[in-house]
């Protein structure tokens, strides 16, 4: 006769009206049950998204997880390190967050301040493969600096081997300025189009000039985004180039480098003349078959200086070396195989020490009167409106007044000017009452906020008048230094016993008494 047991469970999840029923029976001696009926009314997940990494169906290992433990047993990693392996190979313990964490901090960014500005772009699976980002700092810097921006794309800094792409500027201090940066996760036309249309439209306005080196997708993206930036390539990667491609029997001839180095970088040759001057290089030593010069000369309005005469600040930036600076930069404060939420953070620690320095460039320029070296009233002029790095390029200009040539053509004697000379002594007693004044000011303010610091450290106000002052130094027993004297060191030392020679077995006697001697005198000096 079979027997059965039925009976039913209702599962209220919190204080709800309505349950989820389920009826379940056994027949006789068997092992399990049988659900006869089921009730899914007001039914849910057992447990959370987050949690579910937590449960023991989803704790196994998957064949491949296994087979990699495996390996790595093989040769003598143990389990702790294997688990960190895979940690860092899949991204983290839990294998999801870090790019919710940095989606979730732009749109915090975004909601404290409308002048932060980034876009985001998720794939397949919902995989990050683009951002661009920009604070209300960078966008300022570049309306103040932009009209000239450089911009790379071959520093990879995370573990996901994304390409980190910043733009980045010349600021009033001949250094590095970054006005955005770029995460992308492939190389090419649409994704470099998607970055420059991001940054127009967060900057407004493009860039007058872009130098970049000779990524034939970055091209593409120049000539459908920015229509009104004129594209430059770095002349640096260019010529870098000349002795992978010159024939061997060219290789140490002195007189064609410096004949096609006057050509390239001359800024003073028209276009036309650069032509004429070119073509001759390549027929007086034998070049015009060579592929590589060829399409060179077709391109060269991207890259000779000749043809960015009409661009009034073209020679401003004429190679990455702006780019190149600042991704060395970078690599102080990141690490390669940093996850996103620790690059983010290392490149806002970055800008945050690069933004710094400029202000203190600033504090300096404004707080010190550079050294003039002739009584030009155009120097002195120049001294106060370019800051102290770029007025040293002003001054080497002016220099040029020495010669005899420009004297005459501006009508002054030969001796008006005298380098090196420096103001009268009103001007020096001026500047250095100025440098005592900025330097008591400086050092009043140390003092305050020492004294501030100090009593917030101890929760005490530091007093104005000391009656009562620390005691001296307690010499006790226990207080004294275990070091031994000098005085004692010798004693020790004339006392030790005379030793035995291992070959002759006869005591050491010449050398050891002199030894001696000198350290009784020593003894007796003291």
């Amino acid at each position: 006769m079979e027997e059965s047991r039925q009976g039913s469970k209702n599962f209220i999840p919190g204080d709800a009206s309505q349950s989820t029923k389920v009826s379940v029976k056994k027949h006789g001696m068997s092992k399990g049950y049988e659900v006869y009926q089921f009730v899914e009314y007001h039914n849910h997940l057992m447990v959370a998204d987050e949690h579910r990494n937590f449960m023991t169906a989803d704790r196994s290992l998957d064949l491949i997880h296994q087979r990699f433990m495996e390996d790595c047993g093989r040769y003598n990693i143990g389990p702790t390190l294997t688990f960190k392996l895979l940690k860092e190979i899949m991204g983290g313990p839990e294998n999801v967050g870090y790019a919710q964490m940095i989606f979730d901090y732009m749109r915090s960014q975004n909601e404290s301040s409308d002048a932060f500005y980034y876009e985001i772009e998720i794939g397949s699976h919902g995989k990050l493969t683009k951002l661009f980002w920009a604070d209300a700092i960078s966008r300022r810097n570049y309306h103040m600096f932009g009209d000239v921006i450089s911009f790379d794309s071959t520093y990879n800094t995370n573990r996901y081997c994304m390409i980190f792409a910043p733009f980045t500027g010349k600021d009033n201090h001949s250094r590095a300025v970054t006005f955005g940066a770029g995460l992308l996760s492939s190389e090419g036309r649409d994704s470099y189009s998607w970055l420059f249309g991001c940054f127009v439209r967060c900057m407004g306005v493009p860039p007058k000039l872009i130098i970049t080196d000779q990524d034939w997708g970055i091209k593409l993206a120049v000539q459908q985004v920015l229509l009104q930036t004129r594209h430059r390539w770095c002349m640096w990667h260019i010529m870098v180039k000349v002795s992978d491609k010159l024939p061997k029997s060219l290789l140490g001839n002195e007189d064609f480098k410096k004949e096609l180095n006057a050509c390239v970088w001359s800024d003073l040759l028209e276009p036309d003349e650069f032509d004429i001057l070119w073509n001759d290089i390549m027929e007086r030593y034998g070049l015009e078959d060579v592929h590589w010069f060829g399409s060179m000369f077709e391109d060269r309005e991207f890259w000779v200086s000749a043809y960015f005469q009409d661009f009034p600040i073209g020679s401003l930036l004429r190679t990455t070396s702006m780019s190149e600076s600042e991704n060395s930069f970078f690599k102080n404060y990141t690490k390669p195989r940093a996850n996103l939420v620790q690059f983010i953070n290392f490149f806002n620690c970055a800008v945050g020490d690069q933004r710094n320095a400029n202000s203190r460039l600033n504090y300096l320029d404004y707080s010190t009167i550079p050294d003039l070296s002739t009584k030009l009233p155009i120097e002195k002029h120049a001294s106060t409106i370019y800051t102290d790095s770029i007025f040293k390029h002003v001054q080497q200009e002016i220099w040029w007044l020495k010669s005899s040539l420009l004297k005459a053509a501006h009508g002054l004697p030969s001796e008006e000017i005298q380098p090196f000379e420096h103001l009268d002594e009103k001007q020096e007693v001026k500047k250095k009452l100025f440098s005592n004044f900025y330097r008591l000011v400086q050092k009043s303010e140390g003092i305050i906020e020492k004294k501030k610091m100090v009593e917030k450290f101890y929760g005490m106000a530091v007093p104005d008048v000391i009656d009562v002052h620390p005691p001296d130094v307690v010499r006790t027993k226990g207080s004294a230094s275990d070091r031994v004297s000098e005085r004692e060191s010798a004693i020790k030392k004339a006392n030790k016993p005379l030793r035995r020679c291992g070959k002759c077995h006869e005591v050491v006697v010449m050398i050891q008494e002199i030894v001696v001697e000198s350290m009784r005198r020593q003894i007796e000096a003291i």
